[in-house]
């Protein structure tokens, strides 16, 4: 009995900075083929980057990821259809996959992937380092400038008020 065509599409974790979700489609082929012809689609309200990919040749037995991002324009449900087609010598054979993603008015997937968590307070905690740094890299500055600079600037004589 020969082994089937695998073919599978699974979504990624939104990250927390940015809108776009990735899609992974995994394609493992029992065959060598010439080419194999992969075109992902979603509903309207989808920009899909890039829509298609192409693998030439396609060896037996190997399992091909091809990455794809999904930006939402509107909350909903969205249906991600994934089509293949493989070429051989003698003829094209279609294979088609689905899965569905769901999007919130913020835009945000929906529910979380488990992975979204850690990687939301990790960022979180980044930008507020960061923020704290520059906050304290001001008052720095700022306490240099009213201690040393404005009495400096005050003591002499043409700078003093009447």
């Amino acid at each position: 009995m020969a082994k089937a065509v695998q073919l599978t599409t699974q979504v990624g974790t939104q990250p927390p900075w940015s809108k776009k979700v990735p899609i992974y489609v995994y394609l493992e082929v029992p065959y060598s083929a010439q080419r194999a012809k992969i075109l992902i689609t979603s509903t309207p309200n989808a920009k899909i980057n890039p829509q298609e990919a192409t693998i030439e040749p396609v060896v037996a037995n190997k399992t091909y990821q091809i990455k794809a991002t999904l930006l939402p324009q509107s909350k909903g449900t969205y249906k991600i259809d994934t089509t293949v087609f493989i070429y051989t010598q003698t003829q094209t054979i279609p294979y088609n996959s689905s899965t569905v993603v769901n999007f919130n008015s913020s835009l945000r997937q929906t529910p979380h992937p488990k992975a979204y968590y850690p990687m939301a307070a990790a960022f979180y905690l980044t930008l507020a380092t960061i923020v704290i740094g520059i906050l304290v890299l001001v008052l720095k500055l700022g306490k240099k400038l009213i201690y040393v600079y404005i009495p400096n600037w005050l003591a002499k004589e043409e700078n003093r008020p009447i």
